[in-house]
């Protein structure tokens, strides 16, 4: 039972952990689910399989930082992840804020409370147009994403991790606009940075 459970949780055996944590600084990955069972359960078998991944991904060097209401993962509430911080307060977010807006929830909010909880951040953007969620997937400043709020409340909570700028959709991540996505993005979120 645990060795399907891991692999419903936790797609990855220790020996490939291992190889994996030779070459990365920050490890984001999803918590996985069991369908069909309550928060509570789900929240008990994560913290009954993942201690030895995460001790193992810690003394490596690395924070763990997982994928939240997106993918094959639990954690697709801020309840969710709430009810893990009760066992492991120091786990840590993967914050993609147009995710949580796409997911709608309040992503200001997220970081507002939560922001010495996020271990690595997504620069993703999207436009909502008419009632289409994420109609077009700009370079960051160019869409619905408040940029400017989110990063005055990562100074409010010292973030000091990882930003990753991420081309996304049918247009962007593509040539000829995907080299445009990254550098326009890029400038965009500079005048953040000190």
């Amino acid at each position: 039972m645990l060795r399907s459970l891991l692999r419903r949780l936790w797609p990855l055996d220790h020996n490939r952990l291992d190889r994996l944590l030779q070459k990365l600084a920050v490890m984001h990955v999803g918590a996985g689910d069991i369908p069909g069972e309550p928060l509570g359960r789900k929240v008990a078998q994560f913290i009954k399989v993942m201690p030895p991944f995460l001790s193992k991904i810690r003394k490596a060097g690395m924070t763990p930082a997982f994928y939240a209401v997106h993918g094959a993962t639990f954690l697709d509430s801020i309840e969710a992840f709430e009810r893990v911080w009760e066992y492991v307060p120091d786990l840590k977010m993967k914050f993609d804020p147009a995710n949580w807006d796409y997911h709608g929830d309040d992503y200001i909010d997220v970081v507002r409370r939560y922001g010495h909880k996020i271990g690595y951040i997504h620069i993703k953007e999207h436009v909502n147009h008419k009632g289409e969620k994420a109609a077009s997937q700009p370079p960051a400043g160019f869409g619905d994403i408040h940029w400017g709020n989110i990063f005055a409340f990562l100074y409010e909570h010292n973030y000091k991790g990882y930003l990753s700028i991420e081309p996304h959709g049918p247009i962007w991540s593509k040539a000829p606009y995907r080299e445009k996505m990254i550098l326009l993005s890029k400038r965009y979120v500079s005048q953040f940075m000190l």
